[in-house]
C-alpha cells in the first residue's frame, strides 16, 4: 500500500526533464534514445521482455529519482531510497539488483563534478545532523535541549554551505545551455563546444 507521502511526491514530480528522460507524474513518458547507447542502460532495456518496457521504465525512473542531483526526493534525506521504492514500485522494501545499481552508478558518474561531489557530501552531513536531532528529541525524559542548541549552530553553517553548493552546481548545469535553448549532449565535448552560449 502506498504511503500518504506517495501522493504528495507524485504531485511534486508532475513533469521533470533530464538529459535522459522526460517524466510525468512519476513515470517516464519519453526516453532519449542516446541513453540506450550507454551499456548499463542498454542492458536494463534489453532484459525487459514486456511489450511496453514497463519494468525498464520503472527502473529508469528509480535511477533518475535516486541519482539525479535535482531530484525532488532529495528532500527525504536518509529515507530517500524507501520513499522512491514505494512511489515507483509500490514497495518500500524494494532493493535494486546489480544491473540497476550499475546503471545508477553510471548515472551518478555522468553528472559528477568536483562541485557535485562537494554538494553530495554536504547533503549527507545535513541529513545526519537532522537524524541526530530527531533521535535526541525522541529520548523523552533524557532529552537535553542544550545538546540540540549546540548542534543547531553547526547545522546553520552546514545549511549555508548546502545552499551555496546547490546554487553552484545548478549554475554549472546552466552553463551547458547551447544557443537555441538546448543542452550539451552526453557525448559532446563542452570544453571545445563553440555553440555554447557565453
Amino acid at each position: 500500500m502506498k504511503s500518504e507521502g506517495a501522493a504528495e511526491s507524485s504531485v511534486m514530480a508532475q513533469q521533470m526533464t533530464s538529459n535522459f528522460f522526460t517524466l510525468e507524474e512519476g513515470r517516464i513518458v519519453n526516453i532519449n534514445p542516446k541513453v540506450l547507447l550507454i551499456p548499463e542502460f542498454g542492458r536494463l532495456w534489453n532484459r525487459d521482455r514486456t511489450k511496453n518496457k514497463a519494468n525498464a521504465l520503472k527502473e529508469f525512473a528509480f535511477i533518475y529519482f535516486m541519482a539525479d542531483f535535482q531530484s525532488e526526493y532529495n528532500a527525504y534525506g536518509l529515507d530517500k531510497d524507501e520513499q522512491v521504492a514505494d512511489d515507483i514500485f509500490g514497495d518500500s522494501k524494494y532493493r535494486p539488483d546489480d544491473m540497476v545499481m550499475d546503471a545508477l552508478g553510471k548515472y551518478e558518474k555522468l553528472q559528477d563534478t568536483h562541485s557535485m561531489r562537494m554538494l553530495k557530501a554536504i547533503r549527507k552531513q545535513a541529513d545526519r545532523l537532522i537524524r541526530h536531532n530527531e533521535i535526541e528529541a525522541m529520548k523523552g525524559d533524557d532529552y537535553d535541549p542544550s545538546k540540540a542548541m549546540n548542534s543547531m549552530k553547526g547545522f546553520e553553517q552546514v545549511m549555508e554551505q548546502l545552499e551555496k553548493w546547490d546554487r553552484k552546481v545548478a549554475g554549472e548545469d546552466d552553463e551547458l545551455i547551447i544557443r537555441g535553448g538546448g543542452k550539451v549532449g552526453l557525448f559532446e565535448d563542452s570544453e571545445n563546444a563553440t555553440y555554447l552560449k557565453r
